[in-house]
């Protein structure tokens, strides 16, 4: 059985020798078995000015001015402009890589160190030399201490630290946009409910009448996340089902939360299936 898969290949940045790649990083919370955890997720690109200059054609397509701030919990814009944005941005983001973790407690200090721990480990993967990172205001509050943490770390090297508001900057709100789209659907799998979105792909309604969120958000969003490609390739070699397999990866969870939650976000959250589904 042959598959068409969508992959990044372990050289995705066709130019990383020669220019960083940079990271914009934000966070949001979610409560796992009664305790609050912070969620904090970076999407990279090599390519920040013309991801830029598509998110502000998004927004002036939409109606909206570059420095009108989007964002997944905001409440100034209507039903219909939330989902355009959303939709729009889902359509963007392939093409960059994407790293999520789930932080027990509310020390956003802690939180921030152990997301760049896992950017490094990405960059050390893929071969990526050096980087540099964007992070929304407010996620560090001793930024002397954070930049030692980096540097603590020569290879890959962190070029740069940016502390940047969101608000001008449309990266970052496109990782807000990330951020809360794996929220929600972490909020719905581990709640035991599902959200149905209409499908209005034609290519698709023979598959099926609906899309569950989490499965609009895997299918747009599947190989974002960094994930372990070898055994991928492995299990296309061998003609199996392929998957991407993100958990301690692309995906990391510290908590204490319990063996059944972090199984159900392992296998629902961090592992998508990359095969063709048309």
């Amino acid at each position: 059985m042959l598959y068409k898969v969508d992959l990044i290949p372990r050289n995705w940045m066709v130019e990383a020798e020669s220019q960083p790649v940079f990271f914009y990083a934000d966070e949001s919370w979610i409560e796992i078995e009664g305790k609050k955890h912070l969620v904090l997720g970076a999407l990279a690109t090599s390519r920040p000015g013309p991801m830029a200059n598509e998110v502000a054609k998004l927004k002036r397509d939409l109606g909206l001015q570059p420095f009108d701030e989007i964002k997944w919990n905001s409440g100034k814009y209507s039903e219909t402009l939330r989902h355009g944005i959303s939709n729009g941005i889902l359509q963007l983001i392939p093409g960059s890589m994407g790293v999520i973790s789930i932080v027990e407690g509310q020390d956003k200090q802690r939180a921030a160190e152990l997301l760049a721990t896992q950017i490094g480990d990405c960059c050390e993967y893929y071969n990526i030399p050096g980087y540099i990172l964007n992070l929304d205001q407010g996620l560090i509050n001793r930024q002397k201490e954070f930049t030692d943490f980096l540097g603590q770390r020569k290879r890959p090297l962190c070029l740069g630290l940016h502390v940047l508001d969101s608000s001008c900057d449309q990266l970052i709100q496109c990782t807000d946009i990330f951020i809360g789209f794996y929220r929600t659907a972490m909020r719905q799998d581990l709640e035991g409910r599902a959200t149905y979105i209409p499908n209005t792909d034609e290519s698709f309604a023979d598959i099926r009448l609906a899309w569950s969120f989490l499965e609009h958000v895997q299918f747009w969003t599947r190989g974002i996340l960094w994930g372990d490609e070898d055994s991928l390739y492995e299990e296309l070699r061998q003609g199996k089902e392929p998957y991407r397999r993100s958990i301690n990866m692309g995906f990391r969870i510290h908590s204490s939360i319990s063996a059944e939650a972090k199984n159900l976000l392992e296998t629902r959250i961090a592992t998508v299936y990359m095969g063709c589904l048309h």
